[in-house]
C-alpha cells in the first residue's frame, strides 16, 4: 500500500504531535482561593483548550462539535482538566452557581439558567454540541435543554443544536421529582453533612476516588466545594426530561460507592428505549482516574449524535 504526503498533511501531523506533548507537560497549579466563576479556567487547560480548539477547527471543520462538560455536586471544571487536556476536541465547562456559594441561596434554577446561557452561546453561533453531564449534572442538564436540540432547531431552519446528551453516573430525575426523592427512603446519603443550607461531604476517598493514587486523592478533596442544600430540594419542571428531546447515551461508572451501578441501571432503564450505552471501570469520578475511557465514550457520543440527529 502506497501512502502520498502532501504539505498539508504533514502540517497537521506536527501539529497534532505539538498538542498532544503539551497536553502531556501541562500541569495544573493549585490555588487557595477558588473564586466563583463560570468562565475561568487554569492557565495551563486555557492554553491547550484554545489551541485545540483553533486546530480542531483545521483538522475537522465547522462541523466539530463542541464537547461541554457540566460538573456534579460539590465539583466545578477542574475536575475535568485531565480529560480535556487530552480531547480533540474544543470544549467547554461551567460552573454551577449553586457550588461554593455563600449565602447558600442559589438552586438548582439558577444552575439551569446559567448552563442554558452558556449552552446558547456556542448553540447560536451554529455549533453542534454534546453535553457531558456527571452525577447532579444530569438534572441540571436535562432541564437545559429545551428546545435546544440539533432536530428540533433544524426544523426551524436554525444551525447548531445539541447532537446528544452524555450522562456519567449522571441522576435521571423525572418531572415532579427532586435529588432527594431520588435517594433510598427520601434520605440523605450517610457521607452528606450539613450545616444550615450548607451542604459538605466526607469519607470522599472511598466514596468519590477509591481508585486514585493517595496524593491525587488529597489534592481533588481539597478541591471540592460546600453546596446549596436547596440544589437538592427543587423539584424537576415539565420541561427537564431531556433525554426525550436528544439522542443520549449513559455511561455506567462500574465501580461507582457514591451511585452504585445497580442504582444507574435502573435509573438508565427509566429513560425508555434507544438509549446507547458505554462502561467504564472506575469510580465515581472517571473524568480523574480514566480520562481516556471517558475520551473513548465521548468519541462514542459524537458518532451516535450525529447518526441520530441527522448532523454533517
Amino acid at each position: 500500500m502506497r501512502f502520498s504526503l502532501n504539505p498539508r498533511s504533514i502540517l497537521r501531523t506536527c501539529l497534532l504531535s505539538g498538542i498532544i506533548g503539551l497536553a502531556v507537560s501541562a500541569t495544573i497549579t493549585p490555588r487557595s482561593v477558588i473564586h466563583q466563576d463560570t468562565t475561568t479556567t487554569d492557565s495551563s487547560v486555557s492554553i491547550v483548550e484554545n489551541l485545540g480548539t483553533s486546530l480542531a477547527n483545521f483538522f475537522w471543520g465547522a462541523n466539530t462539535p463542541i464537547i461541554f462538560f457540566v460538573p456534579g455536586a460539590w465539583h466545578h471544571y477542574d475536575f475535568f482538566a485531565k480529560t480535556r487536556l487530552g480531547l480533540l476536541y474544543p470544549s467547554d465547562t461551567i460552573n454551577h452557581p449553586s457550588i461554593g456559594a455563600y449565602p447558600p441561596i442559589k438552586d438548582m434554577n439558577d444552575d439551569i439558567a446559567a448552563l442554558r446561557a452558556a449552552l446558547l452561546t456556542h448553540i447560536n453561533a451554529g455549533k453542534q454540541v454534546v453535553l457531558l453531564c456527571h452525577s447532579y449534572g444530569g438534572i441540571v442538564g436535562s432541564s437545559a435543554v429545551r428546545q435546544l436540540s440539533y432536530k428540533h432547531r433544524k426544523a426551524l431552519g436554525l444551525k447548531g443544536g445539541i447532537i446528544s446528551i452524555m450522562y456519567v453516573s449522571a441522576f435521571i430525575v423525572p418531572s415532579g421529582s427532586s435529588v432527594r426523592d431520588m435517594l433510598p427512603g427520601g434520605e440523605w446519603n450517610p457521607w452528606m453533612k450539613f450545616q444550615g443550607d450548607l451542604s459538605f461531604t466526607e469519607d470522599e476517598t472511598n466514596i468519590f476516588y477509591h481508585d486514585l493514587s493517595a496524593v491525587e486523592q488529597t489534592y481533588w478533596i481539597s478541591r471540592l466545594r460546600h453546596h446549596s442544600k436547596r440544589a437538592y430540594e427543587v423539584k424537576v419542571g415539565p420541561n427537564g426530561e431531556g433525554w426525550k428531546e436528544v439522542p443520549s447515551m449513559y455511561v455506567f461508572c462500574e465501580d461507582d460507592r457514591a451511585l452504585p451501578r445497580v442504582v444507574q441501571g435502573i435509573w438508565k432503564d427509566s429513560m425508555g428505549p434507544g438509549v446507547a450505552t458505554f462502561s467504564i471501570n472506575s469510580s465515581h469520578s472517571p473524568f480523574i482516574s480514566k480520562p481516556g475511557k471517558v475520551r473513548e465514550a465521548i468519541a462514542a457520543a459524537v458518532t451516535f449524535g450525529k447518526q441520530q440527529s441527522g448532523a454533517p
